[in-house]
């Protein structure tokens, strides 16, 4: 009897270390596929910015009109994805950086490839881009800390480990 019991009480901690270990895989799975959404549009914001960097007007349109597009899609993915079982955070965090995205991209991104686009820049032009470009820095840090935070938060809940995203590197030198 005592064997029996031995037995059921090792299946079962067997059993429960195993769901366990497939719910921190499901939670990473997931948290890859919000990167993953997160990352289409940082490679076309990247794009963007490397097209005023060059100064090419009919590339900028183009960069701008691409980033719509991904912008738009994300928000449609990330809804799509739903939170996670019952946390929601990370998706809540994750679709409110991607309507930042498609909003900025809509209004002060494109003002300012409007803007830059112009034959001749006046002094007020250039104030208005830079205001513009303060205004979308102030908003995208919230959204950014919000995400980094649910992030971080869901990687510790779910004893994830954390990788840099290689695509930061590229964001830190723009913001040089």
């Amino acid at each position: 009897m005592n064997t029996r019991k031995l037995c059921l009480v090792i299946a079962l901690f067997v059993l429960c270390t195993s769901c366990g270990l497939g719910l921190q895989q499901e939670a990473g799975r997931y948290a890859d596929s919000i990167v993953a959404i997160q990352s289409k549009v940082i490679v076309s914001m990247l794009d963007l910015t490397g097209s005023f960097e060059r100064g090419n007007a009919g590339e900028m349109k183009r960069k701008l009109e691409a980033l719509k597009i991904v912008a738009d899609a994300a928000v449609l993915e990330m809804e799509s994805v739903g939170g996670f079982k019952d946390d929601t955070e990370l998706w809540d965090a994750g679709v409110s950086l991607m309507e930042f995205y498609q909003d900025v991209s809509q209004n002060e991104i494109d003002q300012m490839v409007r803007l830059l686009s112009k034959k001749q820049l006046f002094e007020p032009d250039v104030v208005r881009i830079q205001k513009l470009a303060k205004d979308v820095e102030r908003r995208e840090a919230v959204v950014d800390k919000r995400i980094a935070d649910a992030q971080a938060e869901f990687f510790e809940r779910y004893d994830l480990r954390m990788e840099e995203n290689e695509l930061q590197k590229e964001i830190d030198k723009i913001d040089q």
